[in-house]
């Protein structure tokens, strides 16, 4: 079976002759760097290890270049600059890789909100709903738009992403239900036509049993090692994406990525959250060819580098004053504009930026 047809038959319930597999990162140093280059990092990872899927990781910040990150209190058109490379970005890719399927990254609208300032959903909340609610209806309005286009530039569906609110340690289900699920379902009716949406629910505790049954959802994403979420096993009626941990990627024993990787071996194995960026090579390499190798293990486009770099003495910032990164020992921790708390690059029960 091609990848395409290996994924579409899992997430339609037909036999597949093994299961669909797939890993995804970020690319630090090649996201702000123009369209050409990311999606050059994008393809070389795919094909570097055959993956069945490649989800088109951009920078996060993307989601609230188009306000500056500002509060969003007007729609954007899709001629601006930050939409006009991501979708450039998924023609190359595309192009480049024409029977892979290719899901684009797509924050919530409650996410892409709250995102803009630090506390900008509790100061709204305290201000009243209302200014809440008008701000999400400019997001879902501009990002349905962009998630369309997506699919015209031939991404396959997207990824939807909540971050950190898809966990009830951030907000309770009375709230989620009146900010978040509205506006996530109508960001989805957007892509209705897509054969491969994804869900990926953020953080411990999560709320993905709730969220699961989304309409226009193939598959659903989370970190099954997170502290307070359920197994892979208690997701029904959908394929559970998920099942290796960070642990297991940045382990030197190879041994725990390969026993993960087969107990994923009835749903899409996949790691629960993007790739930690200090994770050896050894591990992604056992955890895509678990019985050995079939080549010299090493990480395709520069990413060897990246992680030293990250690991070693801290990566440089790519964004002036709204990015800040600092060194410290185990697990690195990089802070980036739109987070509340640091995001552990090398911890095995959170991942890199939630999507």
């Amino acid at each position: 079976m091609t990848s395409r047809e290996r994924v579409l038959a899992s997430v339609r319930g037909k036999p597949v002759d093994r299961p669909p597999f797939a890993l995804w990162r970020h690319f630090y140093d090649r996201e702000s760097s123009g369209a050409r280059d990311l999606a050059d990092a994008m393809i070389g990872w795919a094909r570097e290890y055959d993956f069945d899927l490649l989800k088109y990781n951009p920078r996060a910040r993307y989601h609230g270049e188009p306000w500056d990150f500002g509060w969003p209190d007007r729609t954007v058109d899709l001629s601006h600059p930050t939409f006009a490379e991501m979708l450039e970005g998924l023609r190359l890719a595309r192009a480049a890789l024409a029977d892979l399927p290719i899901v684009m990254t797509v924050f919530t609208p409650l996410a892409i909100v709250a995102g803009q300032s630090e506390d900008a959903a509790a100061k709204a909340l305290a201000m009243g709903p209302a200014r809440l609610e008008a701000a999400l209806e400019v997001v879902t309005e501009t990002f349905a738009r962009f998630a369309a286009a997506c699919l015209e530039a031939g991404a396959d569906g997207i990824f939807l992403a909540t971050t950190s609110f898809g966990s009830r340690d951030t907000i309770g289900d009375a709230d989620y239900s009146r900010f978040g699920r509205p506006y996530d379902v109508r960001l989805l009716e957007a892509v209705a036509s897509a054969p491969l949406n994804i869900l990926h629910v953020c953080g411990d505790r999560s709320r993905v049993l709730g969220l699961a049954a989304y309409p226009h959802v193939a598959a659903v994403s989370w970190n099954a090692h997170g502290a307070g979420n359920p197994p892979l096993t208690e997701l029904h009626g959908r394929i559970a994406v998920g099942g290796i941990s960070d642990a297991a990627l940045l382990d030197p024993d190879v041994s725990q990525v390969r026993d993960e990787v087969r107990a994923g071996s009835r749903r899409r194995a996949a790691s629960g959250g993007s790739w930690p960026a200090a994770a050896r090579s050894a591990g992604v390499e056992r955890a895509v060819h678990p019985r050995g190798p079939r080549r010299a293990p090493r990480l395709g486009v520069g990413s060897r580098e990246v992680a030293e770099r990250f690991v070693t003495r801290g990566f440089p910032d790519t964004k002036g004053s709204r990015d800040r990164v600092r060194r410290s020992n185990t697990p690195l921790q990089l802070q980036p504009y739109r987070r509340r708390q640091p995001v552990r690059l090398a911890n095995a029960d959170r991942s890199d930026l939630c999507g």
